[in-house]
């Protein structure tokens, strides 16, 4: 699953607008196979979450509290919830991952933290080892959840204290 492709399945299942969740999402001209070169089928699937984010009341842009933060959800009785995602891309595996558990933790010390953060990949064996070479005691010390995102759903592997 490409990036673009994870926001949607988390709005989808964990965040929807229907259920009264605001959600902004940063996309970027890589996520939207714009400039470069990009596998087949790429744009298309970009284009398609891209109406459906428009038909779902979904906010492309750079959230005004939290900047290029890939997902803000805001829910008048939830909270807020930070989340960074990383999908299928050109990049390694690890440096996405702690790429994106490093943005985590600059906007959770950076930013307000009263949000609840987390970091979504997608539900593939290749992307669970890699979330559990990092200690689970790391993601509980520092309230980071994180979620394994497929098209059916959304697993949380919840580590808060």
């Amino acid at each position: 699953m490409y990036q673009v492709e994870l926001k949607r399945a988390l709005i989808q299942h964990l965040f929807s607008p229907e259920e009264g969740w605001s959600v902004v999402v940063h996309l970027d001209p890589m996520e939207l196979a714009r400039g470069g070169s990009h596998p087949s089928g790429k744009a298309e699937a970009a284009q398609d979450c891209v109406e459906w984010f428009h038909e779902k009341g979904v906010r492309m842009e750079v959230d005004r509290e939290y900047g290029k933060a890939d997902l803000v959800a805001r829910h008048p009785d939830h909270g807020i919830v930070i989340i960074e995602v990383e999908g299928k891309s050109r990049r390694l595996r690890t440096q996405a991952f702690y790429s994106a558990l490093g943005q985590s933790l600059v906007r959770k010390y950076g930013s307000m933290p009263h949000a609840k953060y987390g970091l979504a990949v997608p539900n593939t064996d290749k992307w669970r080892v890699l979330v559990n070479r990092v200690p689970q005691r790391l993601f509980r010390e520092l309230e980071i959840d994180v979620f394994f995102v497929s098209l059916d759903g959304v697993e949380r592997l919840s580590l808060r204290r």
